[in-house]
């Protein structure tokens, strides 16, 4: 489909949903809130450096660092946004560090809003989308800068395309240079894509189009 077609086909949604509501049911992203832990193992050198893993060396479960973009990973425990644990990421001076997880529950064709709280610094929220090339393809969909000492959160929308699509991983960014904390993200499904009122500008995005929603217009 030709992007003006896409994002014609994005602006019609907008019109019949003004309001997209989230579908009934539970976070389908397991241990977003980093509760659940196991020992630390850093993966091998990727020609970019090794992670270190910091604190009690455990690492949340089912979350994996990636090797290309390395940093330094905590499992803190206490002053969490929910629950009892959080995350803290920490990235080289010349490069960006990223830790991802799965999130098999996604489907084609389904919009999803996908969140996460961030403390003390700068950070973006990914998907790596999965489909037949060996590589992945990468969507930026929401950034922030949030205070220390104040949980902020940031939100972005994704929707898996009809053809192709295999699996998604939802990705947490810390730029070169920076550190951030992470706590309760979040994925769920909606019944239509969204533009809510008073909130900061957001990505609607698919394989064809990428269209920005800003309250100003």
């Amino acid at each position: 489909m030709p992007k003006i077609l896409a994002v014609f086909a994005l602006l019609t949604l907008l019109g019949t949903v003004a309001l997209g509501k989230e579908s009934a049911g539970d976070n389908l992203l397991e241990n977003g809130s980093f509760e659940a832990s196991v020992a630390g193992r850093v993966p091998k050198d990727a020609g970019q450096g090794l992670w270190k893993l910091a604190g009690s060396g455990r690492m949340a479960t089912g979350w994996s660092l990636n090797a290309g973009y390395p940093g330094v990973f905590s499992l803190v425990e206490g002053d969490a946004a929910d629950g009892n644990a959080h995350v803290r990421i920490e990235a080289g001076a010349k490069r960006d560090a990223q830790v991802f997880r799965p999130c098999p529950a996604m489907q084609a064709g389904v919009w999803y809003r996908i969140s996460a709280r961030v403390r003390g610094g700068t950070a973006t929220l990914l998907t790596y989308e999965y489909g037949p090339k060996p590589a992945p393809q990468a969507f930026t969909l929401a950034s922030i800068t949030a205070p220390k000492g104040e949980w902020r959160t940031m939100t972005g929308f994704y929707a898996p395309p009809h053809k192709r699509f295999r699996h998604a991983a939802v990705t947490l960014l810390v730029p070169k240079g920076g550190t951030a904390e992470f706590d309760d993200v979040r994925v769920h499904a909606l019944q239509g894509p969204v533009a809510e009122a008073g909130v900061r500008p957001v990505k609607l995005r698919n394989e064809q189009a990428e269209l920005l929603l800003s309250g100003a217009g």
